[in-house]
């Protein structure tokens, strides 16, 4: 069920990474945890963190788009990449409910610099 989900971004501006899942797939209820870190299988602390837990949807920084779809979006900020080097990361979003661990997304995020 995994989706590749490769984007850029260019450091200190805000954007929104959507995914949708395939095949489509209702998301009602889940927990979903999204990380950046440095890369795949790296231990240390991620540089940032967004989840969506059961009734509280977007407060924490993913949005569902059409849960019944399995479509949400996940807001990272422009201050989640500041002091980083340009190049890329590993994100992934992860289903957590009790009893679960399934990957939903992953892939690179691609730092670059804006133009001037």
């Amino acid at each position: 069920m995994a989706v590749q989900g490769d984007f850029s971004l260019i450091r200190l501006e805000d954007g929104v990474l959507n995914v949708t899942l395939a095949p489509p797939t209702s998301i009602q209820g889940w927990s979903i945890v999204w990380t950046l870190q440095k890369r795949f299988g790296y231990t240390d602390a991620p540089i940032a963190v967004r989840s969506c837990a059961s009734g509280f949807y977007g407060t924490s920084g993913i949005s569902l788009v059409d849960a019944g779809q399995g479509r949400f979006a996940v807001t990272i900020r422009g201050s989640d990449t500041s002091g980083l080097n340009f190049g890329n990361y590993a994100q992934s979003a992860v289903r957590t409910d009790s009893g679960y661990r399934t990957v939903l997304t992953d892939g690179y995020l691609e730092l670059g610099a804006g133009i001037g």
